[in-house]
Order: C-alpha cells, then structure tokens, then sequence
C-alpha cells in the first residue's frame, strides 16, 4: 500500500508493492519544499482556524478547514503543514467522531511526514495521538511503543506541549492495559510538564483522565472481589476539575478537540462517585445530565458510558436484571465503535452482575468472550507492531537512499560548474557569477577586474611536446592560479587555454599585481622536469569593471588587453 498526500508518497511496507514503490517516495522526498511567505502565512491562519473549532467541537467545520489546508500544502509540497493537517484531521476523527481506525491511520502518516520534513515536534505530537487512538482500540503494545517513543522524541531541556501530550499518551496506553500505578504516575509527571510550561497548560484533561482511571481502577478492584479502594482519590480529582474549569475555562488546552470530550468524561466520574457513594437522588440527576450531554455532543461512542453508569446505578440498588439490560447495552455500543475499552467495561459489568444474580454461566460467557475479544485485538496489535517495525526499517532504507541520491545531485551539479581537466571553474560557472558580480557593483566595496589569461605558443606546446603534455601543462597553470589568488577570487578556464580571474575587492593596482606575479610565477616554473626544454609563459590582459558592464563588455575589453600583452611580448 502507498499512503499519498496528493504530489508526495510515503511507502508502506504492509503490501507487496511496497518495495516498487520506494523510488515514487524518493522522488516526493527530493522536491523543493520552499513556501512563499504569504502562503506560509495564510496556511498557519487556515491550521488555527481548524484546531479552534476542533477544541469547540464543532468536527466539520474543523475538518473543513484541515481538508482545504492539505490541499494547499500538497500543491506547496509543504511537508510539516501537510503532517499538520493530517494531525488536525486525526484529532477529530479520535475525539470528535470516534472513528479510531482513522485516526490510528492519518496520526501514523501525519508522524511519518513530520520525520520526513525533520520536524521532531510535529512527530512526537503525532505519535502521541497515535497512541491514544490505539488505545481505543484495544492495541495495547502498538499504544504503548508509539507513547514511549513520543516520549523519547520530544524530550527536551524545558517543558513543553510535546512532552506533556507524550506522558499523558504514555498514562492511556497503561491505563487501557489496566497498569493503574504506572498510568497515574505517567499522569502525574504530565501535569508536573504542563505547570512549567510557558505560558503554562491547562491540566484540566489530565485530571479528567486521572479521574477515569480511578474509576476503573475501582471497578476492576470491586469486580474481582479483592478489597475496595477508597474513593477519596477520585473525589480529589474531580473536585481538582471543577476548580481548574472555575478558573481558566478552556483556556490553553493540551490537546487538539479534547475539551468537549473532557466535559464529558468528567460527567461521568461524577456520576459514578455519586453512585457508589450510595447517593441515589444526586446520581440520578447526575445521570440525567451525563445522558443530556453526550446526546447534544453527539459523541455516539459515548453512549456505551451512559449505559456503565446507567448499569451501576441499576447494580447498587439492587436491579440486577436492569443492571444486566445495560450492561449488554454497553458491550453492544462499544462495540460497534470498536471503543475496546468501553467494550471491556461491558462485560466485566456484565459478568459481575450475573454473579450477583446467581447465573454463574452467564458470569463466565460474559468473561470468556471478553478474552476472545482481547485475544483478537492482542493480535491486531502484534501485527501493527510488525508494520511498525517494518515501516521504520523502510524509512530508514529510503531516508539513506534519498541521502545518497542527494550526494550525487552534489556530486553533478559541482561537476556541471567545474572544468573537467583543471578542476577549476568553467565558463557555466565563471559566466554566472560574474554577472552576479556585476549586478553588485553599486555596493560599497564590490570592486572587481578581470583577468584574461592565455597561454603563449600553445598549439607549438602541442606539436612538439604531446598533448599529454599540453594538458599537464594547463593543470599546471590552473595550481599556480590558486596558489596566487584570494578567497574572493574566482580563477576559471574558458576552453582550449584560454583562462580568467575574476579578483573582487581590490583595486586596479592591487590586480596588476597578481597578474605581474602570476605572469613570473608561470615563467619561473621549473617547467623541464615535465618535458627537457619545455618553456611556458603567459599573456594576461586586465579589465576594470564599471557599473553597468555586461559580462560580454567586460571580457571584449579584458580580451583586448590581453591581445595587447600577447603582442608586446613577442
């Protein structure tokens, strides 16, 4: 499978075709990603635009504006504004509209894009929703090894937003595999991260999930009949919500679309403290309230955690059968949505409410397909860590591909400005800089002559001595070039030996100069240990440019003079 932003590829190695198409990517890779500014600007205004209304909730206006922002990234070839799209569009199809898969799908490739553009940020930010959306669905390692790997991207001296969605990534991974202690203490050094951000986060949707996890964690406890926790932690941490909603709102979220969500599952801890603390008018107002919510939030997955708490409240009064009704209500909606943590919640409910009843058959069908599920997504998960795996081994193959093909580029574009023969520069070369040059000369200090060289008798060099001779000659002349000449300075062969200096940032006199010692230099060469009675000189004719020169002017006169020298040494 190819995994495309329109104009760019990025291989996937869970097809055949996979290893065909790694050139495509290369390709994708290797384009001029350059965004002019007013588009830069314009596509920052668009990405705002989308995460407001994803933080409000309001899911297709936010993906409206994400979709209308890829496209315009694509056409850009912007690789981190296209990541970022795709991360606003994971976002809300993970909070908003409980399409996990999706979301699971567009994180990874919004992560990969990001590590394709060197945007260490972006991808860490990326592979902690990735982690969340996996959670969801019951792939506990792939959620795990996405979170851990957030967490070692975007660690970094100060805190940050990055870090802060790593650990609170890290705590649903260990709490959607019931690994309480270590999802609190993920939690815990979250909220540390987002207290010393600047300016700092808000941690209201890490006490939300702080408190989700107390109330499972109570669930499992009392469920398995070992002895009860306390609920005073859960109290603390919705009343901990409550205050941070009472002072800053929704201000400085952590996470994009999470806020109505927060609401939401806030609602629900509520509920269930109420409900085991075995206050039935409050939690059924509560419940009421929870059900209002999540049917004007339209977040239809959600409907599973009424029907927990519609189950609970049923359970401690002692409405066993009721409580059975919605636990099976519960498993059904979790399951349609593929929420697998919801689904699990259903049947541990189920089954201890069968056990209350005395249907100790029920009690156990209930458990055994609880395992069948997790065994299931058990192996999903597994293979998503082979893809995993098998796509990071692939991004390494191409990224060191692309390395090498960017070295040859190197490589070819210095050999198309380079003389083959002397190493030096040739005319492409000298002719394009030169008019660069030109065009600088009204800024102070942007002198420059130019110098044009040509080897005496060279056809005789030729004729007596060898051609190999001839072009050991000219590469002779091209060191003794170097030698004489400055950083600034520009020595290249035109054809056949014909040579110039471009000399930049001296004066006429200082030029004259490096001509009258290059001219001696070549004179005095012990030319004989090359070929007995071999003798070498040269005439040189310099140019002042002016401004307004061309670079045809500037070497008709250069060449001029040059002809004058050859003349006047004969």
């Amino acid at each position: 499978m190819i995994i495309l932003v329109r104009g760019l590829e990025i291989a996937d190695t869970s097809g055949p075709a996979a290893a065909q198409n790694s050139g495509s990517a290369l390709k994708a890779d290797a384009v001029n990603t350059a965004v002019d500014s007013s588009d830069k600007e314009a596509n920052q205004v668009l990405l705002q635009q989308a995460n407001e209304h994803a933080d409000a909730g309001h899911a297709q206006a936010a993906m409206s504006c994400a979709r209308e922002l890829l496209a315009r990234a694509e056409q850009a070839q912007d690789l981190a504004m296209c990541a970022e799209a795709m991360l606003c569009l994971a976002c809300c199809e993970l909070r908003l509209l409980g399409k996990f898969a999706k979301a699971v799908d567009l994180a990874q490739r919004a992560a990969l894009l990001f590590q394709r553009a060197q945007h260490v940020n972006g991808e860490g930010r990326a592979l902690a929703t990735q982690a969340i959306a996996a959670s969801r669905l019951g792939y506990y390692e792939v959620a795990v090894d996405s979170a851990l790997l957030a967490v070692k991207v975007s660690a970094a001296e100060q805190p940050s937003r990055d870090q802060v969605m790593a650990y609170h990534a890290l705590g649903i991974a260990m709490y959607s595999g019931k690994c309480f202690v270590e999802a609190s203490n993920a939690y815990q050094q979250a909220i540390y991260l987002a207290e010393r951000c600047e300016p700092p986060l808000n941690a209201f949707e890490l006490h939300t999930d702080l408190a989700s996890t107390e109330s499972v964690r109570y669930m499992v406890e009392r469920n398995g009949g070992g002895a009860r926790l306390s609920l005073d932690m859960l109290e603390v941490q919705i009343n901990r919500c409550h205050q941070l909603l009472a002072a800053a709102s929704s201000g400085n979220p952590i996470a994009t679309a999470s806020h109505t969500n927060n609401l939401l599952i806030l609602a629900l801890a509520h509920t269930h403290l109420l409900t085991w603390r075995l206050r039935f008018r409050e939690a059924a107002e509560a419940l009421q309230h929870f059900k209002r919510m999540q049917e004007s939030l339209q977040r239809p997955w959600m409907k599973a955690a009424v029907h927990w708490a519609q189950a609970e409240l049923a359970m401690v009064k002692g409405q066993l059968g009721e409580a059975q009704h919605w636990a099976r209500q519960t498993v059904a909606v979790a399951a349609e949505h593929e929420h697998e943590g919801l689904l699990a919640v259903g049947y541990q409910l189920l089954s201890y409410a069968c056990e209350l009843a005395g249907d100790t058959l029920g009690a156990l069908s209930a458990l055994r397909q609880l395992a069948l599920r997790e065994q299931l997504a058990r192996a999903h998960s597994l293979k998503g860590r082979v893809d995993l795996i098998d796509r990071q081994v692939e991004l390494r193959r191409q990224t060191q591909q692309l390395q090498r093909l960017e070295s040859d580029t190197r490589l070819y574009q210095r050999l198309a400005m380079e003389d083959g023969l002397t190493g030096l520069a040739n005319r492409r070369q000298f002719e394009s800089s030169l008019a660069e040059w030109l065009n600088m000369l009204p800024t102070p200090g942007a002198s420059l002559c130019l110098a044009m060289i040509d080897v005496n008798r060279f056809k005789q060099i030729n004729d007596s001595f060898s051609h190999h001779v001839g072009d050991e000659v000219l590469r002779r002349i091209a060191g003794l070039l170097r030698k004489h000449t400055r950083e600034p300075d520009l020595p290249a062969r035109l054809a056949g030996d014909e040579f110039v200096i471009v000399l930049r940032g001296a004066d006429e006199l200082a030029c004259r100069q490096v001509c009258a010692r290059l001219q001696q230099a070549v004179r005095l060469h012990d030319w004989s240990a090359l070929a007995a009675g071999l003798q070498v000189s040269i005439s040189v004719g310099l140019a002042v440019a002016s401004i307004g020169d061309t670079v045809e002017a500037l070497m008709l006169r250069s060449d001029e003079k040059m002809y004058a020298d050859k003349r006047a040494s004969a």
